[in-house]
């Protein structure tokens, strides 16, 4: 039987280039792209709908960053996957969003062979929980 479900992903970014580049790639992973670039559109959406990933850059304009989603999507306990994204990422911020719950932490600007890569690797994760299938 084939699965039909099309993945949802929510890509969070103030600059219209980059969520440009993102939605392309993503599509490329044959993923449903809604892109946005404030966390208050993010949340305004998310009361609707359902999505299986969000890929959020690091700093956004009237927030602390992606963080602010972050801490939100933890507190409301969503469920959804959160990727963090930055130009910049070091392994200090790594370490900071991953203690946060990202579960990735990435470079920008992202190549398809990554996102497919990090998306299969969540996606067995979240079948098999108790899997230790390790770093990607």
């Amino acid at each position: 039987m084939q699965n039909d479900h099309v993945t949802q992903v929510i890509v969070l970014d103030d600059d219209p280039i980059n969520r440009f580049a993102m939605k392309r790639v993503l599509r490329k992973c044959e993923c449903e792209v809604h892109e946005f670039d404030s966390v208050a559109a993010v949340l305004s959406f998310l009361d609707q709908h359902q999505v299986d990933f969000i890929f959020s850059d690091v700093r956004l304009p009237n927030a602390h960053g992606g963080e602010e989603l972050l801490n939100i999507v933890n507190e409301r306990k969503l469920g959804v996957p959160l990727i963090m994204m930055s130009s910049s990422m070091d392994n200090e911020m790594n370490s900071h969003f991953m203690a946060k719950g990202a579960v990735a932490c990435l470079q920008k600007p992202l190549l398809r062979e990554t996102c497919e890569t990090l998306l299969n690797h969540i996606r067995k994760s979240l079948k098999n929980p108790t899997s230790t299938s390790g770093p990607i």
